[in-house]
């Protein structure tokens, strides 16, 4: 096959378990909000000042949206009717729509002031740059002959008016009437614009019903212009690593047309000298479609002055109407505009252009005059000249909204030195969940108010063991020990903080603590003393903070658990549960495992077992255990795949041991796992130690292999069950409340080992018919990009069943179903790619088994010619539950690696080193051919996932 094949279809991605060292590369990132639709205006009405203008009608005209049929009120013939028609064109008879911020995936950005203040945050003036001679504008030239009498041009603006078809002999104009041209495009109203922008043809349809007899020019929309300058004098200096904060609005009505933009980088004699790459918005790649939500949706009416040599700049004479059409908008950051490789370091605005311009380089976009390169032929078609372009020139910067969050969890106490004292670890979890960077994070860890000053019943003292910092998920300058800390406030702010000053956490970056603590409970005496009693009551909470680079101070009390955002709305400021902390330490542990699935003769209905083990894990007595398992959740309602029906058959069984001194179990006649859903009866009493398993055997339908979710003979869920119980006894704390805990996938409750059950609760998943192999491994083609450009490519946005792999079917059902797992594994019919072009690879991992896989490592050796494009930054959806992937920076868990490189012992299939072959690396990583891409070492728990990406070209 040719190459253009061979290059899709010669990737393999291979895996091992095992362990890797690997060194580091850095790839630059642009900001998860560049490059959007925009899906949210902030858009204010302005009254507008009403001024009446008595207008000539336009010639031409059209005369079916200004006058309706003839006999017309406002005949198109001007200026050969007499008297000569008019139009009473009120102008600001509502509101002008000041567009005062947008939003781009949920970061909010608004006209930045603070860099130009003199402007309010627009550019210091719009230039539309005209070849003079272009377009002949006399209605006697349909052919577009250039004339002496063309040299100027012409003008047009749109307006938003009250949608009156036909017009008749007033108009009603919502927006004040614009003095000028660059009055009106300069601006933040965006009810007014100027239609087919770049169009130099004939090429409107319409003739309406009265003259002019040529059809052509009822809507003429010609101009000169081929390019529009929004330019800022002075410059705009933006350091690189904020060049994602900043940023420009292209708005169309319509939202349907194509242009190219690009960063002005040079400016001399108020002209622009020098630009960064165009970028092309060609309504289906990256910089494609507009999407998102319209600002308004507005009916407009056509105005044009088509005589420059006058002192009257004013455009007011109407030509046609426009029905009601949305205004949808494009976004580009300056990292869109000048990527970090690019040299400038001052933006002097922006420039655009017609989708037609034939540039060879950002060089060909200085002379405008150059027909060769601005074609004198554009049309007004949406993928020429026909941008309608809506009145703009803001300059936006983002909204910092500094966030961040902390978790906290601790371990069961370990006896330890003499006799009372424990040893108990405190693991704080510190992330940066908000859209700037946080310099000197802190974590206050006040020990003498969690276990002195504020227990319920208070330890004799303690002292600070050791704190270790794991910083592996920390991209900036990563956190270090304040050798000050001990743990107490006798010195706040300094021997209460964990963090040395000088660290800097960028977006996501999360470091990790371990503080250990030795409690010294006394000798035991019995309550109500709160001290030498051997208990300790207490709930423990920490506080994080950050502060941006403009000042700004942001912090956060922690949550209990591992999540600093449990309930996932994006704010971890409303989850601050204190971590509670027992001595002796009441536990219950849950673990969970299921049968192989057991066809039921002459059906479509399969048996399984659900085995659960309950343990009283700690170190006092519990009663009035419970346990609960909804069937009825895990089997039809939450599940990815339910099954059609489900019964209990027979009765469940469970068995004890350990229960001397105690009253084991016994189970609930009622039980049915649908509206019954707890499993033991009231009485029982777990001894430390004790130990009771149930097992459950369920019958489901799964239908015979229809369309899903019902009757396709395929189950995909996972499953928790919940046990609680009483702490009573001798030892239990005072006050103490029910202890509980949601179950472990597999036998045992404490997998980690660390003496609490209640941090191991990965559920148990539930999957037939079970996945080929225990870790499915899916690889598709998610882009195609030519030029920078996403190409629309037949399927590639659907998911596509890829013949003899059981297992992608299995992983998107997985996922939810429906498109989850979108993407292609050949090219389709008739598309061939091009020399350049990049193949965007994204392979998705699963862990389908009962058990975690640890040091997961995944290699694709690229073979040649293929070339890995490290300028694209390789992106991570980072492991985690079943869902769909969100993706985002990668840092060091996704590599390159250059051709010839030593190979990674878990890339088998190359002795020696990464592919490499003709034509031969020239110059390093990603260049040449060959290579290779490594990930990991990644731990995934049992059904969860991951994924990520990375760019090939073509040579």
């Amino acid at each position: 096959m040719p190459f253009s094949q061979r290059a899709i279809a010669h990737l393999k991605a291979f895996l091992t378990l095992c362990c890797a060292v690997l060194f580091c590369l850095s790839s630059f990132t642009a900001p998860a909000w560049a490059n959007q639709p925009v899906n949210g205006f902030v858009v204010t009405n302005q009254p507008a000042v009403l001024t009446p203008i008595n207008a000539d009608v336009t010639n031409a005209c059209s005369a079916e949206r200004l006058s309706g049929p003839v006999p017309a009120d406002v005949p198109c013939d001007f200026p050969n009717a007499s008297p000569a028609p008019t139009v009473t064109m009120n102008f600001g008879a509502g509101n002008s729509r000041s567009l005062d911020g947008v939003t781009i995936n949920g970061q909010t950005f608004v006209p930045d002031t603070a860099n130009l203040p003199a402007t309010n945050g627009l550019v210091s003036r719009v230039a539309f740059r005209r070849t003079n001679g272009l377009v002949d504008f006399t209605i006697n030239n349909p052919d577009n002959i250039p004339g002496p009498d063309t040299a100027a041009g012409r003008s047009q603006l749109f307006y938003e008016f009250d949608g009156a078809n036909p017009l008749g002999t007033t108009a009603t104009i919502q927006p004040g009437v614009a003095n000028s041209l660059e009055d009106g495009m300069r601006s933040r109203f965006i009810n007014r614009g100027v239609d087919n922008i770049f169009n130099n043809q004939f090429d409107v349809p319409g003739a309406g019903n009265g003259p002019p007899a040529d059809p052509r020019i009822a809507q003429d929309t010609r101009n000169n212009i081929e390019r529009v300058d929004y330019i800022i004098d002075a410059g705009l200096n933006i350091p690189v690593a904020e060049r994602g904060d900043f940023g420009f609005l292209i708005l169309d009505r319509g939202g349907n047309d194509a242009f190219g933009v690009a960063a002005i980088t040079g400016l001399a004699g108020g002209l622009p000298t020098t630009y960064g790459d165009l970028l092309q918005v060609n309504l289906t790649g990256a910089f494609g479609a507009y999407g998102g939500v319209p600002a308004a949706n507005i009916a407009s009416l056509v105005a044009r002055d088509d005589d420059l040599s006058d002192a009257n700049t004013a455009i007011v004479r109407p030509s046609h109407s426009v029905d009601a059409q949305p205004v949808h908008g494009r976004f580009f950051t300056i990292d869109d505009l000048l990527p970090a490789a690019n040299p400038a370091t001052t933006i002097f605005g922006y420039s655009i252009f017609p989708f037609d311009i034939n540039a060879a380089g950002p060089a060909d976009l200085v002379d405008f005059t150059n027909t060769a390169v601005f074609p004198s032929t554009t049309t007004g078609d949406s993928d020429e000249g026909g941008l309608d372009l809506i009145a703009g020139g803001l300059v936006l910067s983002r909204v910092t909204a500094p966030e961040i969050g902390l978790a906290k969890t601790n371990s069961a106490p370990r006896p330890a030195g003499a006799p009372g004292d424990f040893d108990i670890d405190l693991t704080l979890r510190v992330t940066n969940t908000g859209n700037v960077v946080l310099n000197n994070v802190q974590i206050t860890e006040d020990l003498t108010a969690a276990f002195i000053d504020n227990a319920t019943n208070r330890a004799d003292n303690f002292t600070f063991q050791n704190a270790v910092i794991d910083a592996s998920g920390v991209t900036g300058t990563a956190p270090t020990l304040n050798a000050a800390y001990t743990g107490t406030n006798a010195n706040p702010g300094t021997t209460d903080a964990l963090f040395a000053p000088g660290n800097s956490f960028n977006v996501g970056d999360t470091a990790v603590v371990t503080v250990t603590v030795r409690v010294n409970l006394g000798g035991g005496a019995l309550p109500p003393a709160v001290i030498n009693d051997g208990f300790l009551i207490a709930n423990n909470q920490a506080f994080a903070s950050g502060t941006t680079p403009g000042g700004q101070r942001t912090t956060d009390a922690s949550q209990n658990g591992t999540d600093v955002d449990p309930d996932g709305d994006g704010n971890p400021g409303n989850n601050n549960d204190p971590t509670p902390i027992f001595i002796p330490f009441p536990s219950i542990g849950v673990s969970k495992s299921i049968s192989a699935f057991r066809p039921v003769a002459g059906t479509t209905q399969f048996d399984f077992d659900f085995t659960i083990t309950v343990t009283n894990d700690g170190a006092t007595e519990l009663t009035d255990v419970a346990l609960v398992e909804d069937l009825q959740d895990a089997l039809i309602t939450s599940a990815t795949n339910r099954v059609d029906s489900f019964t209990v058959v027979p009765t469940p069984t469970v068995t004890s041991t350990g229960f001397v001194g105690g009253t084991p179990p016994t189970l609930n006649a009622g039980y049915n796992g649908v509206g019954d859903t707890g499993l033991f009866a009231a009485g029982n009493v777990f001894p430390v130690g004790a130990t009771s398993t149930v097992v459950i055997t369920v019958r489901a339908d799964l239908g015979s292999g229809g369309a899903g979710p019902l009757n396709d003979g395929i189950v995909i869920a996972q499953n928790t069950a919940t046990a609680s119980g009483l702490p009573t006894g001798p030892n239990a704390p005072p006050g103490a409340g029910r202890v509980t805990d949601n179950s472990q996938n597999g036998t045992s409750v404490d997998p980690d080992g660390d003496g609490n059950p209640a941090n191991n609760d990965t559920p148990t998943p539930i999957v037939f018919p079970p996945a080929t192999t225990d870790l499915v491994l899916v690889k598709r083609i998610t882009n195609i990009f030519r030029g920078g450009v996403a190409l629309a490519v037949p399927g590639i946005t659907n998911f596509n069943d890829q013949a003899g792999d059981a297992n992608d079917t299995l992983l998107n059902l997985a996922l939810g179903g429906g498109n989850q797992l979108p993407g292609i594994f050949q090219l389709p019919a008739g598309f061939a790619l091009q020399s350049n072009d990049e193949a965007e690879y994204t392979i998705t991992f699963w862990n389908s088994s009962a058990g975690q896989i640890s040091q997961l490592n995944l290699c694709d050796e690229l073979q040649p010619p293929s070339i890995l494009n490290t300028s694209a930054a390789f992106q991570l959806a980072a492991v985690g539950t079943l869902g769909t992937p969100s993706f985002g920076a990668a840092g060091t868990a996704v590599q390159g690696r250059s051709p010839g490189a030593p190979l990674e012992g878990f890339c088998p299939s190359t002795p020696g080193s990464f592919p490499l072959g003709p034509p031969g690396p020239t110059g390093g990583l990603g260049v040449g051919a060959g290579g290779g891409v490594v990930a990991g070492p990644f731990t995934v728990p049992s059904n969860q996932f991951g994924a990520f990406r990375f760019r090939v070209r073509i040579p």
